[in-house]
């Protein structure tokens, strides 16, 4: 075998290893990153403390109900993120209702005897 030859099959199973390490070890690890269910609808009613919601999803007849957390970035009218914590979200102030929003949930499982469940990690108000 000539010394090309020889550099080439070297080259060629060192390539073939690290892709198959590669893909190995990716099957192993696991992802603690979601892609939140993106919602669009019409609140039907924020609760008194500010930190639950009601929501007429887009395309349904029944309302869902929601959970949030004082700590939910959400974003304004002109695109930019904000984080209200301790302040209610202006277009989710309480007892507020009617207004259009779009919000990200991402559904959790449970995990030995933490409960799982919806969880909403954003929330837009196209007009506040």
């Amino acid at each position: 075998m000539s010394r090309q030859a020889r550099r080439t099959a070297a080259f060629s199973f060192a390539a073939a290893t690290l892709v198959a390490v590669g893909i190995w070890s990716g099957t192993f690890l696991s992802s603690s990153a979601a892609t939140p269910q993106v919602l669009t609808g019409t609140v039907g009613i924020v609760g008194a403390g500010g930190d639950e919601f009601a929501v007429l999803l887009s395309g349904t007849d029944q309302p869902e109900s929601y959970g949030l957390s004082d700590s939910i970035p959400w974003r304004d009218p002109q695109g930019g993120w904000n984080f209200s914590v301790g302040a209610p979200i202006p277009c989710m102030k309480p007892l507020s209702h009617g207004q259009k929003i779009t919000f990200g949930l991402v559904n959790a499982n449970p995990v030995e005897d933490a409960p799982g469940g919806s969880v909403v990690v954003w929330v837009e108000c196209p007009s506040s």
